[in-house]
């Protein structure tokens, strides 16, 4: 038995009302209908319940990681661990603007020799 292929959705999100989720959750969604295991930090933040009325409207991540609701480091931590577990990563419009999401481009490329068949795909 084959095990789906991993791949990791990466974008901005500071700054960008509701935190640029639905630009997440349309990807994960497209690329889950491909046959991929998609790991969407979209999900994940929300999952551990970084959904804060306040900021949700301006995507503030500086206030809600003052404000003790959001850990930037373990966050970011989860993120770049799934490019090295994952096998391609997804780069959403205007990635290139996101310090966070040019790391995580960053990774992905210099592990690119660790995965033959490694992609990365931009919207």
């Amino acid at each position: 038995m084959s095990h789906k292929k991993i791949v990791y959705v990466a974008g901005p999100m500071s700054g960008i009302p509701n935190w640029n989720y639905d630009a997440f959750n349309a990807a994960a969604y497209m690329l889950s209908r491909e046959g991929w295991d998609v790991r969407n930090p979209a999900a994940k933040d929300q999952e551990m319940g970084y959904d804060q009325t306040e900021a949700k409207a301006t995507g503030d991540t500086a206030r809600s990681i003052a404000e003790g609701v959001f850990n930037f480091r373990e966050a970011f931590k989860w993120d770049i661990q799934q490019i090295l577990d994952g096998d391609a990563i997804y780069m959403l419009k205007g990635w290139e603007a996101s310090p966070g999401a040019c790391a995580e481009h960053a990774t992905a490329v210099v592990m690119r020799k660790n995965y033959p068949d490694f992609k990365i795909m931009y919207q």
